[in-house]
């Protein structure tokens, strides 16, 4: 180990609570959640600091918790990291009666960072014990009360295009990924569109969206715009020359959204246990981890992976078990239409079926 390495992992076990030798490495209580043991590893290999918590937290909110940056880990004959520029747009977050609470800023060349007020005219570069709120909540909470439709997009800057034509429209910090089941709270009532980016993590980011708002929005489309380039989004759109009487016409030729996602478990165990556990994992895996040397539920805040102490994971399984009742009526409505042969629409795509219509009349879906 380097003098400088070793001058730089002393300041950092200065900052840990509880650090103790243990064996060839050293151990301490993580700072990126509420940890009641010593779950985080800490050792030097080839003149980097390694960090690595047992219950699961990336090494990157470890170090936003204790306020240092990456090259915190490296020797000082790393070469230095790139200098930030300046910045172009700050995005206030506020809570619903417009008090400030934390602000995105964005930097060019284009990067980004989160922020909070210090309460003595200062900043302070991390959201270390702040609520997390959808950007524009003022405007969202009217919405709600007034019956229009809020429009769910990836970044502050897309929120601001769709405004520019008049609607309105919310995001969360951080973008595709990065959604919180507290966001969903927000939008109860709602009339909600989500539109994503054109590619592979913008479609995940809305469905994870929507599976989120189920239950709580009064109804939820995700309307992939058209003509976007790749990587393309609504700003592009509007930009391009998209309308908001264009982006009306196409909502209203979107079903609403329902979840038909595919078990992909073993039909052995689709009605088991484990056939659950695997639907609870797909919904809800990226804000979920089991801590096994806690015995117990973890779930992501946006900052730190917290003691599941207010009952989450159960509301989320009750969410996975009323899924279930959707996949069954799915399930029997396209025996019924391979059975049947006339058009029907389940929510999500014109099939054909004799008498699905008339079935699918007695339960309110559209028919051709």
């Amino acid at each position: 180990m380097t003098d400088s390495t070793n001058a730089k992992l002393e300041a950092l076990l200065s900052k840990l609570e509880g650090a103790h030798i243990s064996g060839d490495a050293y151990k301490a209580k993580c700072p990126a959640h509420d940890d009641l043991q010593a779950s985080l590893s800490i050792c030097e290999r080839d003149g980097k600091i390694l960090l690595y918590c047992h219950a699961g937290c990336e090494t990157k909110d470890i170090l936003q918790a204790l306020g240092l940056p990456m090259s915190a880990l490296f020797m000082d004959s790393k070469p230095a990291p790139k200098k930030r520029g300046k910045i172009v747009a700050r995005y206030p977050y506020t809570d619903a009666s417009g008090k400030l609470l934390y602000e995105v800023c964005r930097f060019e060349p284009k990067d980004f960072r989160q922020c909070r007020p210090d309460g003595q005219g200062g900043l302070v570069w991390n959201l270390t014990g702040i609520q997390r709120v959808l950007y524009r909540l003022p405007a969202i909470t009217q919405a709600i009360a007034e019956g229009m439709t809020i429009f769910i997009v990836e970044g502050e800057k897309d929120v601001h295009s769709l405004e520019s034509i008049g609607l309105v429209a919310t995001s969360n910090a951080g973008g595709a990924g990065k959604w919180l089941e507290s966001y969903s709270d927000a939008l109860k009532g709602g009339k909600v569109v989500i539109l994503p980016d054109n590619d592979e993590p913008g479609k995940k980011h809305a469905e994870q969206v929507a599976r989120s708002l189920q239950g709580k929005a009064e109804s939820v489309r995700i309307v992939n715009l058209p003509n976007l380039p790749a990587k393309g989004d609504v700003s592009d759109w509007v930009k391009a020359g998209g309308t908001a009487e264009e982006l009306t016409r196409l909502v209203d030729q979107v079903p609403e959204w329902t979840d038909q996602a595919e078990d992909r478990s073993d039909p052995r165990e689709h009605h088991t246990d484990l056939g659950n556990a695997k639907r609870l994992v797909a919904r809800f895996g990226d804000i979920l981890r089991y801590c096994f040397l806690e015995k117990g539920w973890r779930v992501w805040n946006g900052t730190l992976w917290t003691r599941d102490e207010s009952g989450e994971v159960s509301r989320l399984a009750k969410k996975t078990v009323m899924g279930i009742y959707t996949e069954a009526l799915a399930e029997n409505l396209s025996r019924e239409q391979r059975a049947d042969g006339r058009d029907c629409h389940d929510g999500t795509m014109w099939k054909s079926g004799e008498n699905a219509c008339g079935n699918a009349a007695q339960r309110g879906i559209t028919t051709s």
